[in-house]
């Protein structure tokens, strides 16, 4: 019996867990920030980028954010470019900075997400 209240515990922290991950993924927690003006597309990335928690964003996950066109049943990779492009001019005036891992994804630094943080609008 206590194993599967264990079990049930358990499931129930894995779906709140997921819960919080689709609203990050999708941008709902993500808070405004002064100067800084996104594309609905932008946003969903800027919170796949602040909301992971290990410093690089593999391209894979990005990937299923649906971000970007689907063109022959697959996202472009210029689009995602030229997301990425509108992304980091928007935060230029933060001074944020998002950097490509070659063959990997996207990592954006602690210190480009807490200068970010700090433009937050509370």
């Amino acid at each position: 019996m206590d194993d599967l209240r264990a079990l049930r515990d358990e499931r129930d922290e894995l779906r709140e867990r997921c819960r919080q991950l689709t609203a990050v993924l999708r941008g709902e927690d993500l808070p405004v920030y002064a100067g800084v003006h996104l594309t609905a597309q932008a946003r969903t990335l800027l919170a796949a980028l602040m909301g992971h928690p290990g410093l690089v964003c593999h391209a894979n996950l990005i990937d299923r954010l649906d971000l970007v066109s689907r063109g022959n049943g697959g996202h472009t990779v210029l689009h995602l470019r030229v997301v990425m492009c509108n992304l980091r001019h928007a935060l230029r005036p933060t001074g944020a900075t998002v950097e490509n891992v070659h063959g990997v994804g996207f990592a954006m630094t602690p210190a480009s997400k807490a200068l970010l943080n700090a433009h937050a609008v509370h």
